[in-house]
């Protein structure tokens, strides 16, 4: 008998802030195992670049298939707000406000 291989997928967020985490959650198999070491199905992850998880997956009939999610790593962008004191010639003091 020549059995099919399993189709194992992987669910989660795909984008993250960079400091987060996600769980990553493997599918369509009978057991898992990570590329990280894990033996579960689903996996918290906390990468602080861009980072491609794999996962294998085994059947009931000890049939293999790996699947891969890339999590996307965001960094944090604080909006800078300068505020410059200007002194035109003719007139008072004022603020300028300039988003970087």
């Amino acid at each position: 008998t020549v059995n099919a291989l399993p189709t194992v997928s992987i669910s989660g967020s795909a984008t993250i802030c960079n400091g987060s985490a996600t769980t990553l959650t493997a599918g369509g198999a009978s057991t898992y195992s990570w590329d990280n070491g894990q033996l579960t199905a689903a996996v918290l992850v906390h990468p602080t670049a861009n980072t491609t998880y794999t996962v294998t997956g085994t059947d009931a009939n000890s049939c293999t298939a790996t699947a891969a999610q890339l999590v996307t790593v965001r960094l944090n962008f604080l909006v800078l707000m300068i505020l410059v004191m200007l002194k035109p010639s003719n007139a008072g003091r004022g603020l300028l406000r300039r988003w970087v």
